[in-house]
Parts: structure tokens; sequence; C-alpha cells
């Protein structure tokens, strides 16, 4: 039928709000099985949102303004977008020090001791690759699969977008894995160092790896690679200590995928309701 302007969607908090831009103005959601028939992208215009955007607009943000108020208190507005800017800026280089990290122990070659390897990383990333360093080394990977990194996929019949940190062939299986930081201030850090591996400390983790792996499983751009059903989200804290393994399969991925699959259609209905009204804004911040 007719299709409405593009939207724009703002989602996050007043504190921090984000926005997303041209992206697609109505979609109704289909219930989609974790491993479909893989298609193509379809055409459309405008932009699918993105996985963050969608978790962003259906997350509890009740915590998540409380905690960004909390942390506002203690080191004024100013401190803490630039303890954010900081955090972003450690996370990106932990990230690029994993991946060519993972590329060598995928070679065997990630032979080099602990200390020799983190004495050549920036020091504001070191506590996070000394925590990630024993994860890795305790993965066994098949060679007959290429790994994959960073690559951006999208669910050609859920119609979101979103980035991978990796797919490796493992022993146990085809794997997406995810690299999460954890520092002492930051809300996942505390629940974790107490030494709790639960998906429930996690947020909305889960779901957003249950997004990765469905969309994986139904793009033709991944044909030439089995379909996915185990995930892990492998956290490092920046302390250093040895860092956590939570492994997502079987009945908890498909709970995450149907926690994802409700997020998304709750999503569709906001924007849509909002295109019923003639709105271009979905504003979705709390």
């Amino acid at each position: 039928g007719m299709r409405g302007a593009l939207k724009t969607i703002c989602y996050g908090t007043t504190i921090m709000p984000s926005t997303s831009k041209g992206i697609v103005s109505r979609f109704e959601p289909e219930d989609i099985p974790l491993k479909p028939k893989r298609l193509a992208a379809p055409e459309i215009e405008g932009k699918m949102p993105s996985i963050s955007a969608i978790l962003g607009a259906t997350s509890d943000k009740v915590a998540l303004k409380r905690w960004q108020q909390m942390m506002i208190r203690n080191m004024g507005i100013a401190g803490f977008r630039k303890w954010m800017g900081a955090r972003v800026s450690s996370g990106t280089k932990f990230h690029s020090v994993m991946e060519r990290l993972t590329r060598e122990a995928y070679l065997g070659r990630l032979t080099h001791s602990n200390e020799s390897i983190l004495n050549e990383v920036d020091e504001s990333a070191r506590g996070y690759v000394q925590s990630a360093l024993p994860l890795l080394r305790s993965f066994r990977m098949k060679r007959e699969m290429e790994p994959l990194f960073e690559r951006s996929l999208i669910h050609p019949n859920l119609m979101y977008q979103g980035r991978f940190d990796a797919v490796l062939p493992l022993e146990e299986g085809l794997t997406i894995i995810d690299w999460k930081t954890s520092s002492a201030n930051s809300s996942i850090g505390n629940s974790m160092q107490n030494g709790e591996n639960s998906l429930d400390k996690l947020f909305s983790y889960p779901s957003q790896m249950a997004a990765y792996v469905g969309a994986f499983n139904a793009s033709i751009q991944f044909d030439q690679y089995p379909q996915i059903d185990r995930a892990f989200i492998l956290v490092a804290h920046e302390n250093g200590i040895e860092g956590n393994v939570v492994e997502m399969s079987g009945a908890h991925m498909d709970n995450a995928w149907s926690e994802w699959k409700s997020r998304v259609n709750s999503f569709w209905n906001t924007v849509n309701e909002s295109d019923d009204k003639g709105e271009s804004t979905v504003d979705l911040r709390y």
C-alpha cells in the first residue's frame, strides 16, 4: 500500500538521547523461526532500524536513567560525558586488538606470552585484553571454515540491521561471539565480578545475540556457512581478572529469540501508530 514519509526515531534517555534518521515508515512484523529459508535483502525505501535502536527503544529505560543520574551526581554531566567517551574509545581499541588476536589464534599463532602481548596494547584497553586472553586461549577452532569479523547483516523478513563482532568455527560448532567490556562503574560490572555467570544479569545482551543469530541464519549473504544456534557473550573486566564466557544455545537461545521478536513487534507497533497519526518523528526517550 501507500508508504508514509521516512521516520526519525529518538530513543534512550533525555540525558543521553540517540537518533536514527531515514527509517522505513511502516512494517507489519511476522513470526519467523530462528533458522528460516535464507533470503536476499528486500528493496526498501529508507533504512532498516538497527538492533541497538530497537533495543534502546524497548529496554528498561528507568534503570538506565537512574544509573545515569547517579553517575552525574558523582562526576557532573561533563565528567560523565567524558567518562562515556573514554569507555567508547577503550572499547573500540579492545575490539580491534581482540580481532587481531583471534585471527592469530585461528592460525595457531597465538604462542607468545600474555606479557609480551599486553606490552603492545594501549594502556586504556590493557586490563580488558588481559581479562579476555584466557578465554581466547581456551577456544579450539577448526580450520575448514574462515572466521568472519565485524560484518554487517540484515534480517530480510524482520527488517533490522546490525553488525556482529565475530563468527568463529569452534569445535562445538559455528558460534557468534560478542566481546563486552565491564568496568567498576558500569552496570554490568558489579554482578559479573561477583562470579555470577548468568544470563539474567546481562540486560538486553541475550536479545542482541539472538538478533544476530536470526539475521545470520536468514540472510542469503551467509549461505556458504551453516545456520547457527550458539552464541558466546564474552565479558572482559577492566581490572584484568579472568573474564566470563556466557554461552547461549538450546532453550536459552530459543527464549532470547522469542524475546527479541516481541521487542521487534513492539518497536514496529509504536512506529506504525505514529504513522497512523501522521507523525514523522517517533520520540521514545525516557
